[in-house]
């Protein structure tokens, strides 16, 4: 999940405000997936997780749009410790060392007859707000790399739910991101 909360960074660090016809504006597009390995029929641990997508840098000047620069995402996450475990009917615990969270959230779960974990599904909301505080550091670290910490920030930010499907002993999570960030 870091990877792409990493660049959803940016959106959660200002407010929402909307985008001016003319300046910079900045998109990050990723397909994040997240493959866990079963523990027991209920837990899963994190055994690789990667983002891909796409990052560009736009200069915008009514309808035209001058491509300043554009970066390939391709990031790798096999170190961090993140678990899923089904506490509940509708809730799953999600522990992510590297961020400090051991938190229970409420879930869509389906289960086989035997209690094994079939699907999951985590509303987006629920897992931006989760990782709200690491996002806005990041965000401050992005935009300071840019040179764009004192100018006016506009920011919308699309994600999708994440959904978690059983594959064996598996549990492969996927989640996608929209970010744009605009700068006058």
């Amino acid at each position: 999940m870091k990877s792409t909360l990493a660049a959803i960074a940016l959106a959660m660090a200002f407010t929402t405000t909307g985008f001016a016809a003319e300046g910079i504006v900045y998109t990050v597009k990723t397909h994040e997936v997240l493959t866990l390995k079963k523990i027991s029929k209920t837990k899963f641990e994190k055994i690789s997780q990667v983002a891909t997508g796409v990052a560009t840098l736009e200069n915008v000047s009514g309808s035209r749009r001058e491509t300043i620069t554009s970066e390939n995402i391709n990031e790798a996450d096999t170190n961090n410790y993140v678990s899923l475990e089904v506490t509940g009917k509708n809730i799953v615990r999600l522990v992510d060392q590297a961020e400090a969270i051991n938190k229970e959230v409420p879930a869509t779960i389906s289960t086989s007859l035997f209690g094994s974990v079939k699907k999951i599904n985590v509303n987006a909301t629920i897992v931006n707000s989760l990782y709200a505080n690491s996002i806005k550091k990041a965000g401050i670290r992005a935009f300071r790399s840019l040179g764009l910490f004192s100018i006016f920030l506009s920011s919308s930010l699309t994600t999708t739910d994440m959904n978690c499907e059983a594959d064996g002993d598996l549990l492969v999570c996927t989640q996608d991101s929209v970010l744009l960030v605009g700068a006058q």
